[in-house]
């Protein structure tokens, strides 16, 4: 698997959700078809904030889209996790583009901007 802690950490408030969405395609046959474990972790490992498995049903040689809803059970204060995706079985698979958005962003928008940046920018004008 790999593991991403974003530009500087990411940040994991308890009670808050995060959409992931994720693109994917495996070289695998049915019914073989492997699952992806997507998690926000402790970068050491000593803790998992959320998790989720994600199907990889539909992207047999053939990229497809997935989106999942990651809800923190706990806080990580200093920004220190990290995004995490495991494949279930060793198998080929391809990962791109991978997007973790608060689900609580500015002006309600889905996968928006995070409200105290959009909030500073709507100040100036």
């Amino acid at each position: 698997g790999v593991c991403n802690h974003g530009y500087f950490g990411l940040g994991v408030t308890a009670g808050a959700s995060y959409n992931l969405t994720l693109y994917a395609r495996t070289s695998d046959l049915p019914p073989t078809i492997p699952t992806l474990h997507v998690s926000l972790e402790a970068n050491d490992g000593s803790a998992v904030y959320a998790a989720a498995d994600v199907s990889l049903s539909s992207s047999w040689l053939q990229w497809a889209e997935y989106q999942v809803v990651l809800t923190a059970n706990a806080t990580n204060t200093y920004a220190t996790a990290v995004l995490c995706v495991r494949v279930s079985a060793p198998t080929l698979t391809w990962i791109s583009t991978l997007s973790l958005v608060p689900v609580d962003t500015f002006a309600g928008r889905y996968n928006g901007m995070r409200k105290d940046i959009a909030q500073v920018i709507a100040d100036m004008q």
